[in-house]
This record gives structure tokens, sequence and C-alpha cells, in this order.
């Protein structure tokens, strides 16, 4: 049996607020499909015991991760915390050539007893900083090869001498972001490879597109960088000219409540929903009566929701450089700038014609995207570097 121990920062605990599930989900299917058995190291910020008595979060936070260990029972998986000396280190600037190390020497141990007692035969680091830097030291320490998926804004770091030594020390690079891919690809064998879209997002029936009425839809997190506000204003603008406009947000977050000003103040809260967090049925039920997916987020590492809404045979718009850019081409959906009137244009732009050509056109692609087919190159890939590693090394653990 493979066993594959992943370092990844930004996994969602269920106790506190909703983070990206991805890398669970892949190794979940990975187990399920094809019995690779893995856990889960995410480092976390060692909140001192006086910041529990200023923040009744923070306090949750102290408690949650105090725990040894912790199960996710939504993908079966068992999540280590390994506590960081410095709180919110995976945030700090990309110079940290001299505190990465020092934070890995005070808590190597931790590290050490985990490779000693699960004996992996491969790590995955997941995100950028601090998990890729652990995931070298330990291939230094036990030879264990590591797999590196880039995610995240922070690429940069990548271009620093420390950034540069944690990729030529990878047996395989991976991202979804097109960006990196390409900024990456000449100097490193990097693979592209985009998040997967489960079966139960692929609509076979074709969309009836009334061009009479826009009725547009965002699903994500309410963060002033997803960038609603411009699709608000945008939308309001529409309605002042004459047209006929829907607009249906789902997802929940800090910026909700500035988002719903904003719509009060613009008088287009009778045209706008806020349907809050809602499941996946829930959204799909929401698609089958909405025709253009807009989310100008940025940065945006890939979106897995455009491609769902794709999937469902809506009509994306999103941002050029970032998220879909580069996966979907400008024949496939429209990419604009963050800029209200060229969203404007962008969805007076659409008629019938150009909706049944360029969905059509982005099924095609899309369909590409099936989960079963990602997880499948993981695969590939994990047998191919464990392959690899067993004809030159011996057992790493003595």
């Amino acid at each position: 049996m493979i066993k594959v121990l992943n370092i990844a920062s930004f996994i969602p605990i269920q106790e506190l607020e909703l983070d990206n599930d991805i890398s669970l989900k892949i190794y979940s299917d990975l187990s399920k499909i094809y019995g690779i058995k893995s856990e889960f190291v995410k480092p976390v910020g060692n909140i001192p015991k006086w910041a529990a008595f200023i923040k009744k979060s923070l306090k949750i936070r102290r408690e949650i991760f105090s725990r040894k260990d912790y199960f996710d029972t939504k993908y079966n998986l068992k999540i280590h915390f390994y506590r960081d000396t410095l709180p919110f280190i995976n945030k700090l600037p990309f110079n940290t050539d001299f505190l990465l190390p020092l934070q890995y020497k005070i808590y190597k141990k931790f590290l050490k007893d985990l490779i000693i007692s699960y004996q992996p035969d491969l790590i995955h680091s997941h995100s950028i900083c601090p998990d890729s830097y652990y995931a070298m030291e330990l291939f230094r320490e036990f030879n264990i090869p590591y797999i590196l998926t880039i995610r995240g804004s922070r690429s940069g770091f990548y271009f620093s001498k420390q950034g540069q030594e944690i990729l030529r020390n990878a047996s395989a690079i991976t991202s979804p972001d097109h960006r990196v891919f390409l900024s990456l690809k000449q100097e490193f064998p990097i693979e592209l490879i985009p998040h997967g879209i489960d079966d139960f997002w692929y609509n076979e029936n074709k969309k009836i597109f009334n061009s009479d009425k826009y009725r547009l839809v965002t699903v994500s997190r309410l963060l002033e960088m997803k960038n609603i506000q411009i699709v608000l204003k945008a939308v309001a603008r529409l309605l002042q000219e004459g047209y006929q406009v829907t607009y249906d947000i789902i997802g929940d977050g800090y910026f909700r409540e500035n988002l719903t000003s904003l719509a009060e103040e613009l008088s287009i809260m009778k045209n706008v929903r806020f349907h809050g967090f809602q499941d996946a049925e829930y959204i799909r039920d929401i698609y089958k009566d909405t025709d253009i997916f807009v989310m100008l987020s940025y940065p945006e590492t890939f979106g897995r929701s455009y491609f769902e809404a794709s999937a469902q045979g809506l009509y994306i718009i999103g941002v050029k450089n970032t998220g879909a850019y580069g996966h979907l081409t400008d024949s496939e959906a429209i990419f604009i700038d963050i800029d209200e009137l060229q969203l404007v244009e962008a969805i007076k732009s659409i008629n019938s014609d150009e909706f049944y050509l360029k969905t059509s056109r982005a099924g095609i692609k899309v369909n590409e995207l099936r989960n079963s087919m990602i997880i499948e190159k993981y695969y590939k890939i994990i047998s191919r570097v464990i392959a690899s590693d067993q004809n030159s090394h011996q057992t790493y653990y003595e």
C-alpha cells in the first residue's frame, strides 16, 4: 500500500471557518479509487494562552489546535496539527530565509516522530509557505521524495533563492494555476493539473437562453478580493439603461454586509438575491435558472466554481491572467479587466449565437476536467515518483 504524508496549511477544519477542501478531496478520492493511504499535517499558529482571553475566536482555535490530532469525518482523513512557533508564519513576506529554517529546527522533533511512526513513501506539499520548506527538509533528512503543488497568490516565493532550492529538490511539481505553469515550465518539469469536477455538475441538456433578460450568478466566499461590488455596480448600470437583469449571489463571508449596503445604496435589492452559504444541490438548482456566471476574483489560483458552472451550461465571464484564464480561452469564455464598464459591455455583447457557440466550446474543454481523469493524473505521478525512488534508495527508517 502506498502511504503519503501531506503537508497542507490551507485545509478546512469543520469547527472553524471554511477553507478550500481540494487537497482533502484529492486524497479521499485517491483512497477510494486506488487504495492510497494518506494523512495530513496542518501547520497552525501556536496561539499563546493570553491571546485566548482577548478574542473568542482565538480561544476556540487554541482549544482545537491543542489536540494531538483531528479526524475529518467528511473525507475520512486524519489530520495532525503542527503548531508553528510564530502565529501566521504562512502570511509573512517572501524573505523568510532565516525564519523558516529556525522554525523547522525548533519543531523538527514533531515531524521526525511522525515520519518514523507513519513511515510514508512520499510527501506532498500543498501550498507555498511554510509547507514546501518542511517537505524539502524532511526529504534531506529521511530521503523521502516530495511532490510540490503550487497554489495561492504568493507564487513569487518560488523565484527567491529559497524557493528555487525547493523546486530543484522536488521529484514532481504540479499547479492548477496557468500563470505559474507558464512562468516555470521553461526551467522546471511542472505539470498543469486543474482541479477535478464531479460528475454531479455535468448537465447534458442544452440550456435555453433568452438575451432579453440577463440572469447572472456568482458563487464564492464574500471577500473584497472577489470584486462582487464591481458586478453590483454593473447590474445597476444595466438596469438604468433599460435592460432586464437579475443577480444571484451564493456564499458568505466578512464582506457580505458591505455588499448588501451597496445594493441598497444602488437601489437594486429587488434584482439581487443573497443566498448565503449553500450546498451543491442548491447551487446546481440556481444554475438551472441562470445563464451567465460572472466572477471577477483576483487573484484566483483556479476557481472550481467557474468550471462547475460551465459544466452546467452557463456562459463564463472572468478576469484576465487569473482563475479560469488559460484553461478556457477567449473562444470559450470572456475575460476582462476588473472594470465596471468592461463588464457591462461584455454582458451586452452576449446574444443567442454567441452564447451557444462559447458554451458548447467550453463544454468540450470542461469535459476533460472530470474528477476521475484528474485523480488518475495524480495517481500516475505518485506511482512514477515512488517507482523511481525505489530504484535508487534503500529504506529511510533506520
